[in-house]
Protein backbone atom coordinates (compact mmCIF):
# COMPACT_ATOMS: atom_id res chain seq x y z
CA UNK A 1 0.00 0.00 0.00
CA UNK A 2 2.65 2.16 0.38
CA UNK A 3 4.65 4.27 -2.20
CA UNK A 4 7.53 3.79 -4.45
CA UNK A 5 7.73 0.10 -4.38
CA UNK A 6 8.38 -2.05 -7.24
CA UNK A 7 7.16 -5.95 -7.33
CA UNK A 8 8.01 -8.31 -10.10
CA UNK A 9 7.34 -12.28 -9.78
CA UNK A 10 5.13 -14.89 -7.94
CA UNK A 11 4.17 -13.38 -4.71
CA UNK A 12 6.67 -11.00 -4.29
CA UNK A 13 6.39 -8.36 -1.80
CA UNK A 14 2.49 -10.31 -1.12
CA UNK A 15 2.00 -9.30 2.11
CA UNK A 16 2.71 -5.42 2.03
CA UNK A 17 -0.05 -3.71 3.70
CA UNK A 18 1.44 -0.86 5.34
CA UNK A 19 1.44 2.52 3.57
CA UNK A 20 4.70 3.68 5.92
CA UNK A 21 6.02 0.56 3.08
CA UNK A 22 8.38 2.39 1.16
CA UNK A 23 10.54 2.71 -1.55
CA UNK A 24 11.35 -1.47 -1.93
CA UNK A 25 12.33 -3.52 -4.94
CA UNK A 26 11.11 -7.06 -5.12
CA UNK A 27 12.04 -9.10 -7.84
CA UNK A 28 11.58 -12.88 -7.95
CA UNK A 29 9.32 -15.48 -6.87
CA UNK A 30 8.52 -15.09 -3.14
CA UNK A 31 10.83 -12.39 -2.79
CA UNK A 32 9.92 -10.14 0.08
CA UNK A 33 6.88 -12.07 0.34
CA UNK A 34 6.22 -11.85 3.76
CA UNK A 35 7.38 -8.32 4.64
CA UNK A 36 3.60 -6.73 6.12
CA UNK A 37 2.65 -4.28 8.53
CA UNK A 38 5.96 -3.39 9.48
CA UNK A 39 7.03 -0.31 7.64
CA UNK A 40 10.11 -1.53 5.51
CA UNK A 41 11.74 0.90 3.69
CA UNK A 42 14.71 1.05 0.94
CA UNK A 43 14.94 -2.50 0.69
CA UNK A 44 16.33 -4.59 -2.67
CA UNK A 45 15.43 -8.29 -2.90
CA UNK A 46 16.13 -9.65 -6.34
CA UNK A 47 15.99 -13.47 -6.97
CA UNK A 48 13.63 -16.13 -5.79
CA UNK A 49 13.26 -15.89 -1.73
CA UNK A 50 15.55 -13.28 -1.61
CA UNK A 51 14.53 -11.69 2.29
CA UNK A 52 10.95 -14.35 1.88
CA UNK A 53 11.11 -13.99 5.75
CA UNK A 54 11.52 -10.79 6.79
CA UNK A 55 8.96 -9.60 9.57
CA UNK A 56 9.64 -6.38 10.96
CA UNK A 57 11.10 -2.63 9.67
CA UNK A 58 14.45 -3.25 11.60
CA UNK A 59 16.04 -4.38 8.00
CA UNK A 60 15.67 -1.31 6.69
CA UNK A 61 18.05 -0.35 3.58
CA UNK A 62 18.78 -4.28 3.16
CA UNK A 63 20.41 -5.40 -0.37
CA UNK A 64 19.73 -9.30 -0.51
CA UNK A 65 20.37 -10.63 -4.48
CA UNK A 66 20.45 -13.85 -5.40
CA UNK A 67 18.42 -17.01 -4.90
CA UNK A 68 17.58 -17.16 -1.25
CA UNK A 69 20.15 -14.21 -0.58
CA UNK A 70 19.12 -13.43 3.37
CA UNK A 71 16.57 -15.63 2.85
CA UNK A 72 15.82 -16.41 6.62
CA UNK A 73 16.36 -12.05 7.85
CA UNK A 74 13.66 -11.34 10.44
CA UNK A 75 15.29 -8.09 12.28
CA UNK A 76 18.74 -8.10 11.33
CA UNK A 77 19.75 -4.78 10.22
CA UNK A 78 22.04 -2.89 7.53
CA UNK A 79 23.14 -6.51 5.94
CA UNK A 80 24.19 -6.72 2.53
CA UNK A 81 24.66 -10.01 0.74
CA UNK A 82 24.88 -10.61 -2.73
CA UNK A 83 24.78 -14.73 -4.14
CA UNK A 84 23.41 -18.06 -4.39
CA UNK A 85 22.00 -18.56 -0.79
CA UNK A 86 24.45 -15.74 0.62
CA UNK A 87 23.62 -15.16 4.28
CA UNK A 88 20.82 -17.67 3.84
CA UNK A 89 20.28 -18.80 7.55
CA UNK A 90 21.04 -15.07 9.14
CA UNK A 91 18.27 -13.56 10.92
CA UNK A 92 18.53 -11.34 13.88
CA UNK A 93 22.29 -10.13 12.71
CA UNK A 94 23.07 -7.02 11.24
CA UNK A 95 26.19 -5.18 9.68
CA UNK A 96 27.18 -8.49 7.73
CA UNK A 97 28.34 -7.69 4.13
CA UNK A 98 28.55 -10.97 2.43
CA UNK A 99 29.77 -11.72 -1.88
CA UNK A 100 29.60 -15.14 -3.04
CA UNK A 101 28.02 -18.16 -3.48
CA UNK A 102 26.96 -20.03 -0.14
CA UNK A 103 29.40 -17.49 1.50
CA UNK A 104 28.01 -17.48 5.06
CA UNK A 105 25.15 -19.75 4.34
CA UNK A 106 25.21 -22.34 7.38
CA UNK A 107 24.73 -20.87 10.12
CA UNK A 108 21.75 -23.40 10.96
CA UNK A 109 22.83 -24.28 14.77
CA UNK A 110 20.88 -21.89 17.11
CA UNK A 111 19.76 -18.21 17.87
CA UNK A 112 23.82 -16.94 18.66
CA UNK A 113 25.14 -17.72 15.57
CA UNK A 114 22.12 -16.41 13.16
CA UNK A 115 22.41 -13.48 15.10
CA UNK A 116 26.22 -12.67 14.21
CA UNK A 117 27.14 -9.35 13.50
CA UNK A 118 29.46 -7.69 11.56
CA UNK A 119 31.41 -10.04 9.29
CA UNK A 120 32.59 -9.75 6.08
CA UNK A 121 32.61 -12.69 3.76
CA UNK A 122 33.74 -12.22 0.15
CA UNK A 123 34.31 -15.66 -2.14
CA UNK A 124 32.69 -18.96 -2.28
CA UNK A 125 31.65 -20.83 0.58
CA UNK A 126 34.20 -18.07 2.67
CA UNK A 127 32.40 -18.47 6.41
CA UNK A 128 30.48 -21.28 5.10
CA UNK A 129 30.88 -24.06 7.01
CA UNK A 130 28.13 -25.56 9.72
CA UNK A 131 28.59 -23.44 12.72
CA UNK A 132 28.08 -24.63 16.36
CA UNK A 133 26.07 -22.95 18.74
CA UNK A 134 27.37 -23.18 22.08
CA UNK A 135 25.87 -19.62 23.65
CA UNK A 136 28.05 -17.22 21.93
CA UNK A 137 28.16 -16.61 18.00
CA UNK A 138 31.02 -15.45 15.94
CA UNK A 139 31.97 -11.52 15.16
CA UNK A 140 33.77 -8.99 13.38
CA UNK A 141 35.71 -11.71 11.29
CA UNK A 142 37.09 -11.10 7.71
CA UNK A 143 36.94 -14.09 5.21
CA UNK A 144 37.81 -13.44 1.79
CA UNK A 145 38.58 -15.89 -0.80
CA UNK A 146 37.10 -19.86 -1.99
CA UNK A 147 36.73 -21.74 1.27
CA UNK A 148 38.61 -18.94 3.76
CA UNK A 149 37.05 -19.36 7.58
CA UNK A 150 34.74 -22.15 6.24
CA UNK A 151 35.42 -24.55 9.25
CA UNK A 152 32.67 -25.32 12.02
CA UNK A 153 33.21 -22.19 13.83
CA UNK A 154 32.24 -22.32 17.61
CA UNK A 155 32.30 -18.89 18.48
CA UNK A 156 35.42 -17.35 16.88
CA UNK A 157 35.72 -13.26 16.50
CA UNK A 158 38.30 -10.66 15.25
CA UNK A 159 39.72 -12.84 12.81
CA UNK A 160 41.17 -12.13 9.52
CA UNK A 161 41.34 -14.32 6.66
CA UNK A 162 42.33 -13.29 2.77
CA UNK A 163 43.51 -15.96 0.34
CA UNK A 164 41.85 -19.69 -0.75
CA UNK A 165 40.90 -21.93 2.34
CA UNK A 166 43.06 -19.35 4.95
CA UNK A 167 42.27 -20.28 8.10
CA UNK A 168 39.80 -23.08 6.74
CA UNK A 169 39.62 -25.08 9.77
CA UNK A 170 39.36 -22.36 12.52
CA UNK A 171 36.69 -23.18 14.98
CA UNK A 172 37.25 -21.08 18.48
CA UNK A 173 40.06 -19.17 18.33
CA UNK A 174 40.38 -15.24 18.15
CA UNK A 175 42.00 -12.57 16.86
CA UNK A 176 43.98 -14.58 14.00
CA UNK A 177 45.59 -13.38 11.03
CA UNK A 178 46.20 -15.51 8.20
CA UNK A 179 47.33 -14.24 4.52
CA UNK A 180 47.93 -16.45 1.61
CA UNK A 181 46.20 -19.82 -0.20
CA UNK A 182 45.82 -22.45 2.63
CA UNK A 183 47.59 -19.99 4.88
CA UNK A 184 47.01 -21.36 8.51
CA UNK A 185 44.76 -24.03 7.51
CA UNK A 186 45.44 -26.05 10.61
CA UNK A 187 44.73 -24.03 13.48
CA UNK A 188 41.21 -24.13 14.93
CA UNK A 189 41.52 -22.26 18.52
CA UNK A 190 44.77 -20.89 18.88
CA UNK A 191 44.82 -17.51 19.45
CA UNK A 192 46.45 -14.35 17.96
CA UNK A 193 48.43 -16.10 15.08
CA UNK A 194 50.26 -14.30 12.52
CA UNK A 195 50.22 -16.22 9.25
CA UNK A 196 51.49 -14.80 6.13
CA UNK A 197 52.54 -16.85 2.76
CA UNK A 198 51.46 -19.42 1.14
CA UNK A 199 50.50 -22.67 2.89
CA UNK A 200 52.52 -21.17 6.04
CA UNK A 201 51.09 -22.44 9.38
CA UNK A 202 51.75 -23.38 12.85
CA UNK A 203 50.21 -25.59 15.43
CA UNK A 204 47.05 -26.17 15.73
CA UNK A 205 45.90 -25.24 19.34
CA UNK A 206 49.08 -22.66 19.81
CA UNK A 207 49.07 -18.84 20.32
CA UNK A 208 50.88 -15.58 19.70
CA UNK A 209 53.00 -17.90 16.67
CA UNK A 210 54.43 -15.74 13.70
CA UNK A 211 54.97 -17.53 10.20
CA UNK A 212 56.15 -14.90 7.33
CA UNK A 213 57.39 -16.99 3.73
CA UNK A 214 56.02 -19.41 1.80
CA UNK A 215 55.35 -22.74 3.55
CA UNK A 216 56.74 -21.71 6.55
CA UNK A 217 56.09 -23.05 9.68
CA UNK A 218 55.88 -22.95 13.78
CA UNK A 219 56.03 -25.25 16.11
CA UNK A 220 55.08 -23.42 19.65
CA UNK A 221 53.64 -20.56 21.72
CA UNK A 222 55.40 -17.47 20.88
CA UNK A 223 57.77 -18.66 18.23
CA UNK A 224 58.47 -16.35 15.27
CA UNK A 225 59.75 -17.76 12.23
CA UNK A 226 60.64 -16.35 8.75
CA UNK A 227 62.05 -17.50 5.96
CA UNK A 228 60.47 -19.15 2.99
CA UNK A 229 59.64 -23.13 3.24
CA UNK A 230 61.84 -22.50 6.74
CA UNK A 231 60.69 -25.52 8.80
CA UNK A 232 60.32 -25.16 12.57
CA UNK A 233 62.20 -28.36 13.69
CA UNK A 234 64.71 -27.88 16.50
CA UNK A 235 63.37 -24.78 17.11
CA UNK A 236 61.59 -23.67 20.58
CA UNK A 237 59.45 -21.71 22.27
CA UNK A 238 59.78 -17.50 22.99
CA UNK A 239 62.84 -18.21 20.14
CA UNK A 240 62.65 -16.07 16.62
CA UNK A 241 64.31 -17.30 13.72
CA UNK A 242 64.79 -15.15 10.25
CA UNK A 243 66.26 -16.45 7.19
CA UNK A 244 65.83 -19.20 4.31
CA UNK A 245 68.41 -21.46 6.31
CA UNK A 246 67.66 -19.80 9.63
CA UNK A 247 71.07 -17.34 9.74
CA UNK A 248 69.83 -15.62 12.89
CA UNK A 249 68.19 -17.25 15.56
CA UNK A 250 67.69 -16.04 19.38
CA UNK A 251 65.28 -16.82 21.82
CA UNK A 252 63.25 -13.49 22.67
CA UNK A 253 62.67 -13.97 26.34
CA UNK A 254 66.33 -13.58 26.62
CA UNK A 255 67.21 -11.28 24.06
CA UNK A 256 64.60 -9.18 25.88
CA UNK A 257 66.32 -9.14 29.03
CA UNK A 258 69.96 -8.59 27.46
CA UNK A 259 68.66 -5.27 26.48
CA UNK A 260 67.23 -4.26 29.09
CA UNK A 261 70.90 -4.82 31.14
CA UNK A 262 72.25 -2.85 28.63
CA UNK A 263 74.25 -5.77 27.51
Amino acid sequence: DGDGNIAIGYHAMLAANDTNFLDNIAIGNLALSTAAAVGLTSCIAIGSSAMATCNNNAPDGTIAIGHSALAALTSGSDNTAVGFNAGLYIAAGSGNTILGHSAYSNTTSGSNLTGSSDNTAIGRDALGGDWVDDGSGAESNTAVGSGAMQGALDGGNNNVAVGFGALGTLTEGDKNVAIGASAGDTITVGDQNTIIGEEADGVSTASNQIAIGYNTQTNATYQTIIGSSLGSVGYQAHETVIGTIGVFRFVSQQYACDIADGD
